[in-house]
């Protein structure tokens, strides 16, 4: 379901969400296997796979956590 969802919605901006849901282990996997000669992917942190929380919405709620990175 998750392939034929790949190939459905790759052009339509949904594809980013299924692979940060399913996990940065299996996010940084299909970089690896989509183009082995992309390089390094050191950059590869986080904070650059999800948006911070707003400050705002924290102080509403204290049992917010952060999102990692921020």
């Amino acid at each position: 379901m998750y392939q034929e969802r790949s190939w459905e919605l790759s052009y339509e901006l949904k594809r980013w969400f299924d692979l940060v849901q399913r996990g940065e282990d299996y996010f940084i996997s299909q970089f690896q296997t989509f183009d082995p000669l992309a390089g390094n992917l050191g950059n590869l942190v986080p904070s650059r796979m999800r948006l911070p929380i707003p400050a705002e919405e924290i102080q509403k709620n204290p049992a917010l956590t952060q999102n990692p990175g921020y």
